[in-house]
């Protein structure tokens, strides 16, 4: 609840902002930090923040170095009140062994996770920075309820991810690492996504155990596969 709160603000600031006469007077009067925030609602508002799978198709999950296979769904679901911005998706299937595995056509058998993106930053070293790795804070919604009732936990989580597009096929493929879920939000989120990095930054990874789903440390390690949206990455 308090997010949306700060949504409807920063709303109030945007509209205040491109509402206004477009002069010079005006434009010394806005600060640095009126135009980040006008930049980031307008970013969450159209799902800019969120793993850059568009808002028109899904996209197919791998799990990455697991003994158990796992597939899954990855998709942007439109923004309906009483929510303001879209949500990300994600459906994975449980670390069971079975002939039958489902992507985005049969997630009868699947965990359903749903999050909100708070924020999307680059990385904060060169190392990173160079690797084109891109990191997003997640608050996680339990149900599609979770926002009606204020009762439930609020949990966070952070993720870090690169992308890789084909243009001659249309195909992007995303490697995305997220972090196991926390009651508490780091200031430097980027920071807290320091296991989730240490995945994507390592060439030779061990496989995930039979019968498991997360790393050591909580996290899930996936690739999403899908039609290239008409979207910035």
């Amino acid at each position: 609840m308090k997010h949306i709160k700060k949504i409807l603000i920063l709303l109030v600031i945007t509209y205040s902002v491109l509402a206004a006469p477009k002069n010079g007077e005006f434009r010394q009067r806005m600060t640095e930090e009126d135009i980040r925030n006008r930049n980031h609602i307008q970013d969450s508002l159209n799902g800019l923040l969120c793993p850059p799978v568009g808002l028109t198709h899904k996209f197919e999950v791998f799990a990455i170095q697991t003994e158990t296979p796992m597939y899954g769904c990855a998709y942007m679901e439109k923004a309906t009140l009483p929510r303001l911005v879209p949500l990300f998706h994600l459906w994975l299937e449980r670390p069971e062994r079975t002939m039958v595995h489902g992507h985005c056509n049969d997630m009868e058998n699947m965990d359903h996770f749903i999050f909100e993106c708070l924020s999307n930053d680059n990385p904060t070293n060169k190392a990173s920075a160079d690797k084109d790795w891109k990191y997003v804070s997640l608050l996680e919604h339990t149900s599609p309820y979770s926002m009606k009732n204020e009762t439930k936990s609020v949990l966070f989580r952070c993720a870090v991810y690169d992308v890789q597009n084909y243009d001659l096929d249309g195909v992007r493929i995303i490697r995305i690492a997220i972090s196991k879920a926390s009651d508490k939000r780091l200031p430097d989120y980027v920071q807290q996504c320091k296991g989730p990095g240490n995945l994507l930054g390592e060439d030779a990874l061990p496989y995930v155990p039979e019968g498991q789903r997360e790393w050591p440390d909580g996290s899930l390690y996936l690739y999403l596969i899908g039609k290239k949206p008409f979207t910035p990455t």
